[in-house]
């Protein structure tokens, strides 16, 4: 029963691990999102309503 246990430790550090890369493509994700829409906003220079309802979605 304790090697089971010992060997248990590797499937919750692939668990956390896996979960680190999620949130971090995640994080990047809305990082060039974000870069994107500002971009965007600024080339086209619509600041309006009808521009902040287009950030918004």
């Amino acid at each position: 029963m304790r090697p089971l246990l010992n060997a248990s430790r590797f499937l919750v550090l692939a668990a956390v691990l896996g979960s680190l890369l999620s949130a971090m493509a995640l994080y990047a994700y809305g990082l060039v999102d974000t870069i994107v829409v500002i971009t965007r906003t600024l080339t086209t220079g619509d600041v309006s309503t009808t521009g902040a309802k287009a950030v918004k979605t």
